[in-house]
């Protein structure tokens, strides 16, 4: 007999049995209005500071698309990040790539949005002449070369350039070493010079340009949305160019998806590998399930809307979810692996739609219509990792 006619064969015996089981077992339907706290997961996040503002602006769809909780902290992309390696928390955020070594060894990473690199000054008229930068003089004032705003533009008043830098957990402290080649210890020389203390979020960020003329910050495009002309207007964004080139571009949405904005970001959820592939403690453990399912929302319409609601740029909408329900053990084909997983599971309730993965069908209950799920997929590829 050939592999295909055996498969065949063994599908037609399982579904017999799952037919068999409910017609033996009661399986209610949960509803999928969810009462305040009727479903007792919680989903715990760390991580970028820079990603936090989308996060948040998904949370309330993310909850009552599945029912959860999730708990957002931004304490700097390599805290989460390490969080997460420790098993502290089960999904962090990223404001830049996953480094060499333990994190790219360990954790997958999924891009959620793009932002950009944006120096920002106080909008007074004590700034007012300064209006664009080099990358070769953002360059140089972190590595301590260029220390008066008459370096930047000759026509400017004399006063000293006060940088400001964040805390070296931050993926936009690491962004900017990378983006603008400036060594850390350069750069400590410089925040040591200073006299001022290494910020901590985005928004200390832009408090900080926004009530010191002189300071200048690197920041996001979320908080020029806050804080710059469509906000408050306190903060003014400098138009950049590359290297030190003549042509100078605006940080905007449109001008990172273009491709000319010459410091571009990007935005990431990262999980545990071991959690998003096979195992029982990727199939059953609740809060790694709904942070699988946190990757997914946000890389949804209703994800990206989020993220483009706070100033960001979106990211492509995938055909399919990065993390796919029917593929329920996660092994990249859907097969008899996900409806045994299924049956083994069967009649299974919980007041939490997706609650586990062989709850396929996000119904809060495991039966019938998780394995229609599946065989509605039957024989496609699954989970492919990032």
């Amino acid at each position: 007999m050939n592999n295909l006619s055996t498969s065949l064969r063994s599908l037609s015996a399982a579904l017999c049995v799952a037919v068999a089981i409910a017609g033996t077992m009661i399986v209610s339907a949960p509803s999928a209005a969810f009462a305040a706290g009727s479903c007792p997961i919680t989903v715990s996040e760390s991580g970028s500071t820079t990603v936090y503002p989308a996060l948040i602006a998904a949370q309330a769809g993310f909850q009552a698309a599945t029912g959860c909780t999730i708990n957002i902290v931004g304490n700097g992309s390599g805290a989460g990040l390490t969080a997460l390696l420790a098993g502290s928390v089960n999904i962090a955020a990223s404001s830049r790539p996953l480094n060499a070594g333990a994190e790219q060894s360990g954790l997958y990473a999924w891009q959620i949005g793009g932002d950009a690199m944006v120096l920002a000054v106080r909008n007074s008229s004590a700034m007012s002449s300064i209006t664009q930068i080099t990358q070769n003089q953002v360059q140089g004032i972190y590595n301590g070369s260029i220390t008066n705003w008459n370096q930047i533009n000759p026509s400017a008043t004399s006063m000293t350039i006060v940088p400001r830098s964040r805390i070296t957990v931050s993926g936009s402290y690491s962004d900017m070493l990378r983006l603008f080649n400036v060594t850390a210890a350069q750069e400590a020389a410089v925040v040591t010079a200073s006299g001022q203390p290494r910020l901590t979020t985005s928004q200390d960020e832009a408090d900080a340009a926004c009530n010191n003329d002189g300071q200048i910050v690197y920041t996001s495009l979320a908080n020029l949305l806050t804080y710059g002309p469509a906000g408050s207007g306190c903060l003014k964004a400098l138009s950049l160019s590359a290297g030190s080139s003549s042509t100078y571009v605006a940080p905007s949405v449109t001008s990172v998806q273009n491709g000319t904005y010459p410091a571009p970001r990007q935005l990431f959820l990262a999980m545990q590998k071991w959690s998003v592939v096979g195992g029982a403690a990727t199939t059953d453990n609740s809060a790694n399930v709904k942070a699988q399912a946190l990757v997914n929302y946000m890389l949804s319409a209703a994800g990206q809307a989020a993220v483009a609601q706070v100033g960001f740029v979106t990211a492509s909408v995938p055909s399919a979810q990065p993390i796919p329900d029917y593929d329920v053990t996660l092994v990249g084909a859907i097969g008899l692996g996900a409806i045994g997983n299924i049956t083994g599971r069967w009649g299974q309730t919980s007041a939490c739609n997706g609650w586990i993965r062989a709850d396929a069908a996000h119904v809060g209950a495991v039966g019938l219509a998780a394995i229609g799920k599946v065989t509605a997929h039957w024989g496609q590829t699954g989970f492919v990792a990032p």
